[in-house]
């Protein structure tokens, strides 16, 4: 085992590295105390390992204050959702709570597992600006740390992710991107030609100084013409040169960072009674995942709730629309057997008169003649009167069966009105009325 003194070099160097790529500052001590598990450190854990996914995700480090703000459970939950998609399956994490009360121990093995699983120091390596370039260094502050392109990436995600909003994009805007896209790569391929051709004429104006190369630089010929700014160049480059050997010393102590790691793990075997919390059981549920889906579950019975009351109230809208209709349909109805009813009561009234004026007039007109006649001809009259007294009682009986059957069907039509209207009761009359006598008949 790797003494203390060489741990604590290498875990500086690894804190060093991270602050100068505008990371979060971290000491070693605090490195010590997550080994552990002490919980003052927790929410320094949670946002080194915050800060480093965003950087393997963005290429650059998205600088945060300390997380005790409302929104500390999205950053916790995007980070648990992040290694989940990179293949990190320990259930200890994912119980770990978000309010950052304890877990800095598990956090810390997490921030391990991620540096050795996406090669971290490569990325630094490969971030790092080359700070004796041929180009001028117009802006000093950018010869260490990420690229003002990386700037903006950041910038722009970091407003997508706090704001949540995506910005719709018709065709004509698309095209409008695209043609500004590749003008600008027409200005950039302009520009480097220029910057060859004055770099050319720079090399073959400073041809034969005492130089390795044979010529000066363009950076050598900006500072000999401004002196002021070489004492400026050279604190970067000191600080350059620190951030070199900040990566050097780590890479070349990393495997005291890993079995120190390993101790850690180690320890937490030691403490830890549950077997199952070491690895990912399916079976079983991280309380994180439970805590969302109770959540979700809540989220979509409020859901069903305002669905339900939205069909209740269209329920009741349509059913009291529908009995609407039904009583203007009934009254309707009731209208219309009334008149028919009525129509036919008038053709029965128009029918009995014109044959009870037919009788008088026409029917008899023997009878006109019977006070003229002789007495030879009153048994014939009285014959054919007879007749006519038949007849007559023939065509009552008639009429009397025609207004039994009318009344017959407007009992019914009554029966039939009285069904389809609610509360109503139809009583049939009762006495010895001609009705009630017709009806026994």
């Amino acid at each position: 085992m790797a003494s203390k003194q060489h741990i604590k070099e290498t875990i500086n160097a690894l804190c060093k590295i991270l602050l100068q790529n505008a990371g979060t500052k971290i000491t070693p001590e605090q490195f010590r105390l997550a080994k552990f598990d002490k919980n003052e450190v927790a929410g320094v854990m949670w946002k080194l390992l915050f800060e480093t996914i965003w950087f393997l995700k963005f290429n650059t480090f998205r600088t945060t204050e300390d997380f005790n703000g409302d929104q500390n459970r999205d950053m916790i939950l995007w980070t648990k959702h992040e290694l989940l998609e990179r293949g990190y399956y320990i259930k200890a994490f994912y119980d770990l709570p978000e309010d950052m009360s304890f877990g800095s121990r598990e956090i810390l093995l997490a921030f391990g597992w991620l540096v050795s699983k996406s090669k971290l120091l490569h990325l630094f390596l490969d971030n790092c600006n080359n700070m004796f370039e041929e180009c001028l260094p117009i802006d000093w502050e950018l010869s260490i740390g990420p690229r003002p392109s990386n700037s903006k990436k950041s910038e722009k995600f970091s407003n997508n992710y706090s704001n949540k909003t995506e910005e719709i994009v018709n065709i004509d805007q698309l095209s409008w991107m695209v043609g500004n896209l590749t003008l600008t790569f027409k200005g950039l391929f302009t520009a480097e030609n220029q910057l060859a051709s004055l770099v050319g004429k720079v090399h073959s104006a400073t041809k034969g100084a005492d130089t390795p190369k044979g010529h000066l630089s363009a950076l050598e010929v900006f500072l000999l013409r401004h002196p002021k700014e070489l004492a400026r160049f050279m604190e970067k480059t000191r600080q350059y040169s620190t951030y070199l050997e900040n990566l050097l010393t780590f890479v070349e102590m990393q495997d005291v960072f890993w079995r120190w790691l390993e101790s850690v793990y180690e320890a937490k075997i030691l403490e830890c009674n549950d077997t199952e919390s070491l690895t990912w059981n399916s079976k079983k549920p991280c309380r994180t995942c439970c805590e969302i889906s109770d959540e979700r579950l809540l989220g979509i019975c409020n859901i069903q709730a305002e669905i339900q009351k939205a069909i209740d109230e269209n329920e009741r809208r349509c059913t009291a629309t529908y009995e609407q209709a039904t009583s203007d349909e009934l009254q309707s109805i009731c209208q219309t057997k009334l008149q028919e009813l009525n129509k036919k009561i008038q053709t029965l009234t128009l029918n009995e008169k014109p044959q009870s004026k037919h009788a008088e007039v026409q029917t008899f007109p023997e009878l006109k003649h019977v006070n003229i006649a002789s007495g030879g001809t009153k048994q014939s009259g009285q014959s054919s009167a007879q007749q006519e007294i038949d007849v007559l009682r023939v065509k009552l009986s008639e009429l009397e069966l025609n207004l039994i059957e009318v009344r017959n069907e407007h009992f019914d039509i009554l029966n039939d009105l009285v069904g389809n209207l609610e509360d109503s009761v139809f009583i049939p009359p009762i006495g010895n009325c001609k009705y009630t006598e017709l009806r026994n008949k």
